[in-house]
């Protein structure tokens, strides 16, 4: 049996389809996609691990339409597996699992899928099924805490490349918990173990970012490119970290340039048709209109573009995932959709009333964001940092990375409504992040404000401290990166991707 399923408790005994499985889970481990694999097993339905994939893949990409038709899948699943034999215990546990998911209960689903990871611990399937869930819930710990118990056991067996895959996850999970050493350290191992990882890759970019050296990760990208761009359910949200870490060194032209060519665009042939990209996508937008609001009209159009993306593509976000919805939600603010604004609305008003694990989450934190958002849209900056204020931003999910657009907006909404709190938070935040722009400009605005009386005025973002430290600061910070982060034929690879200086200075 080939790897991934060899230490499986699976009753197939098609050695092709399992074969397929196999390679459907190393394309998933890899985020490249699987359909070439995938469909022909799923035509000898007989292996229940790719017909849980086919139904996941269609969970995960956020789109509430496949809630109900999972749910009769997996039933109909269940139905027939049992017909032609007793399923083993993980598969059953799987199959309640995943129709725990469909129904909506992430946390049933959890439950459920640690129960079969104890049980097996090189269960790769189920692994993912579980980490994808701490990521929608925002639970970043629990997430650490079942990569480092499973990946002992993958330690001490002869899949070096499927070990590799798992150190790739565990390195994501030690930055999102602030080990950044560790993290760095553990992609390395990832990447030195044979996979072409670029999860791994996504975990050492997102480290920088929490560090606020935004040239090391883009330094890191270029070097990487290689890699990550094959990677096509990964490769647009590396490009949005391209965008936000071009922000960070003061280019938002360039940043725009990334978000047309890789993103969204004014006039692409169709609009995003997952939840990720609609909300790589939008937070791009709303950083780049945080740090300039004169750029509105240029943004508008994109904004609709996206928006229509997310009625073309059915993404009812509200019951998905409170993450995107905020996401869909800023971006109905920037494009004037009011109809998208108030579906949304209501939507997460009605999971509120409910009652749902979902609703809780939009109760606490994806309501209070997205009325912030509204208040923030209708000017009204004291009313929106006062919800932006009591929201627990951490519960909506994602990246602390993807999280920081709404933290980001709160210190604008503080500013604007001359809070002296946003000089604090500022001074706070700019240590751990100290190149970045928009900080420098929130920052220099309290402190003309603490001045002034409560005076705002944005061209301070055109003194030399505001504008040009990150990026004065940037091309420093190069020599650094490849001392640090580049060795052998990374450096050489880094040196073949590095611009002149004069051609830097355009972009």
């Amino acid at each position: 049996m080939p790897p991934f399923l060899e230490t499986l408790d699976t009753k197939c005994r098609d050695e092709e389809c399992n074969k397929l499985v196999a390679k459907s889970l190393t394309c998933i481990a890899s985020y490249t996609s699987p359909e070439k694999y995938l469909k022909p097993a799923l035509t000898k339905r007989k292996s229940i691990e790719a017909e849980l994939m086919a139904v996941l893949l269609g969970l995960s990409g956020g789109n509430a339409e496949v809630l109900p038709k999972s749910i009769t899948v997996i039933d109909e699943l269940i139905s027939r597996y049992r017909i032609h034999g007793t399923n083993t215990e993980r598969e059953e546990g799987l199959l309640s699992c995943v129709r725990s998911w469909a129904k909506g209960d992430l946390v049933s689903a959890i439950t459920k899928a640690e129960l079969t990871i104890k049980k097996f611990p090189l269960d790769f399937l189920a692994l993912r099924i579980l980490c994808d869930a701490r990521i929608i819930l925002g639970q970043p710990e629990a997430y650490l805490s079942i990569l480092q118990y499973v990946e002992p056991h993958w330690r001490n067996t002869k899949f070096v490349i499927e070990h590799s895959y798992v150190l790739g996850m565990l390195a994501f999970g030690l930055q999102e918990c602030g080990y950044l050493k560790e993290c760095r350290n553990a992609a390395r191992k990832s990447l030195q173990g044979g996979a072409k990882d670029s999860w791994a890759i996504h975990a050492v970019v997102h480290s920088y970012t929490a560090e606020g050296k935004p040239a090391l990760g883009l330094q890191y990208l270029n070097a990487t490119a290689e890699i990550w761009q094959r990677s096509e359910l990964l490769a647009e949200h590396l490009w949005w970290h391209s965008g936000i870490n071009h922000l960070d060194v003061s280019k938002p032209n360039r940043a725009m340039f990334v978000y047309d060519r890789h993103l969204g665009g004014i006039e692409p042939a169709s609009p995003p048709t997952t939840a990720f990209t609609l909300s790589d996508s939008v937070g791009l937008l709303w950083r780049v209109y945080l740090m300039d609001p004169s750029r509105l009209s240029e943004l508008c159009p994109r904004a609709k573009i996206l928006c229509s993306g997310a009625r073309i593509g059915g993404h009812d976000e509200a019951k998905v995932w409170a993450f995107t919805a905020c996401h869909v939600f800023a971006g109905a603010v920037l494009a004037g959709d009011d109809d998208l604004r108030r579906t949304v609305m209501v939507s997460m008003e009605h999971a509120v009333e409910a009652g749902t694990d979902f609703g809780e989450i939009c109760k606490v934190a994806a309501l209070p964001i997205c009325k912030g958002l509204q208040s923030h849209a209708e000017g009204d900056f004291a009313t929106a940092a006062e919800q932006l204020r009591t929201a627990k931003i951490f519960k909506i999910g994602g990246s602390s990375a993807q999280r920081d657009t709404f933290t980001f907006t709160l210190f604008d909404t503080l500013v604007r409504s001359g809070s002296s709190e946003a000089l604090h938070l500022a001074q706070a935040r700019s240590r751990e992040n100290p190149f970045s722009p928009l900080l420098w400009l929130v920052r220099a605005n309290a402190e003309a404000a603490n001045k002034a009386g409560g005076a705002f005025d944005r061209t301070i973002l055109n003194q030399k401290k505001g504008r040009n430290r990150a990026a004065d600061m940037s091309h420093k910070l190069e020599a650094e990166a490849e001392r640090q982060i580049l060795g052998g034929g990374m450096y050489q690879l880094a040196r073949k991707w590095r611009r002149p200086r004069k051609v830097q200075a355009k972009l």
